[in-house]
C-alpha cells in the first residue's frame, strides 16, 4: 500500500485468500480480515494520514433488502475495535457506509472491507460513486478482498446487463498486494500446494510448499520457484510451475537417498 501511494495510485485492491479470509469456506472468520485492516490503518495514521474505514450497508429493495452473510455484524465489530495506541491515533480514524456521502475534506484514505455483490443487488453503483468522489478529493480508496465480478439474479443466473461496465470499474483498481494459497481442489483448503504472491511494483511470485522438506523452527518450508512478471499466471501456468518444482524435489530426494546408500555401503565395507 505504501509503495502504491508513493507512486500516485489512488485506487487499489488488497486480496488475502486464506481459509479464514475466504468467504466460500466454512472456516471464514471476519475478525481475521479486520485485524489485517487494523494493522494497515494504524500504519497509515502513524504516517499522518486521516483514514475512514467503510463497510457496505444493506442492498436491494423491499423483501430483498439485506447484507451478505459474510459481513453480518461487521459494523458493530469495527466500532468495538481498538484503532490506535494513542488518543491522537484513534482520532485519525472514522467509520462509515459505502457511499459518496462519506467522502469529505480532511480524510485522505478510505478502506472498504470486503465489498461484494448479492443476488439481485449490486454494490458497484454506490462504490463507483464513492470512488469518483474520492478521485475528485484526491483521496485513496483501498478495497480489501473485493468480490465485484458478477451480479447474480434472483433466479440464480449471472446478469449480463451492465457487466462490461462493472468489469471495467473493477479493473480500475490496481493490485497493491495479493496473497493466495494454492490447493489441488479450489473448493477444498487441503492440501496446500503453494502460494501466489504479488506486491505492488514487483513480479508475481509462485511459491511451492515443500512437503519433503524438514520443518524449520516449527514452520513449513516454502520455496520461490517462479516469477512471472507484471501479469499473474493463469491456472495452467500455476499447475505447470508447481508440477515442475515437485518433480525436481522428488528427483533431488531420490539422488540424496542414493548418495546416502552408497556412503553407507562404503563405510560398511571399510569396517
Amino acid at each position: 500500500i505504501d509503495a502504491a501511494l508513493a507512486d500516485g495510485v489512488r485506487r487499489m485492491a488488497v486480496r488475502i485468500t486464506l481459509p479464514e479470509t475466504d468467504r466460500t469456506f466454512d472456516s471464514y472468520r471476519l475478525a481475521t480480515i479486520l485485524e489485517c485492516v487494523r494493522a494497515s490503518v494504524m500504519r497509515q495514521t502513524a504516517r499522518g494520514r486521516k483514514v475512514r474505514v467503510c463497510v457496505q450497508g444493506p442492498l436491494g429493495e423491499g423483501f430483498f433488502t439485506g447484507m451478505p452473510l459474510s459481513l453480518a455484524g461487521a459494523g458493530k465489530m469495527i466500532a468495538q475495535m481498538d484503532w490506535g495506541r494513542t488518543p491522537e491515533a484513534e482520532a485519525a480514524v472514522s467509520f462509515g457506509d459505502v457511499s459518496a456521502g462519506v467522502v469529505e475534506a480532511g480524510v485522505d484514505t478510505f478502506f472498504v472491507i470486503a465489498p461484494q455483490n448479492m443476488a439481485g443487488a449490486c454494490v458497484t453503483a454506490p462504490l463507483a460513486a464513492m470512488a469518483d468522489a474520492a478521485d475528485a478529493a484526491g483521496a485513496a480508496l483501498i478495497l480489501i478482498n473485493p468480490s465485484l465480478e458478477d451480479v447474480q439474479s434472483s433466479g440464480g443466473l449471472m446478469s449480463v446487463r451492465g457487466r462490461a461496465g462493472r468489469l471495467g470499474f473493477t479493473a480500475s483498481f490496481a493490485p497493491a498486494y495479493t496473497f493466495r494459497l494454492l490447493f489441488s481442489n479450489p473448493s477444498i483448503p487441503y492440501p496446500i500446494l503453494g502460494a501466489l504472491r504479488y506486491r505492488y511494483g514487483e513480479s508475481w511470485q509462485v511459491w511451492s510448499r515443500e512437503d519433503a522438506a524438514a520443518h524449520v523452527e516449527g514452520r513449513e518450508v516454502y520455496h520461490l520457484c517462479a516469477e512471472t512478471g507484471e501479469a499473474p499466471p493463469d491456472p495452467a501456468e500455476l499447475t505447470s510451475i508447481l508440477r515442475t518444482r515437485r518433480l525436481l524435489v522428488e528427483r533431488m530426494a531420490r539422488e540424496a537417498d542414493a548418495a546416502a546408500r552408497r556412503l553407507a555401503e562404503r563405510e560398511g565395507g571399510g569396517g
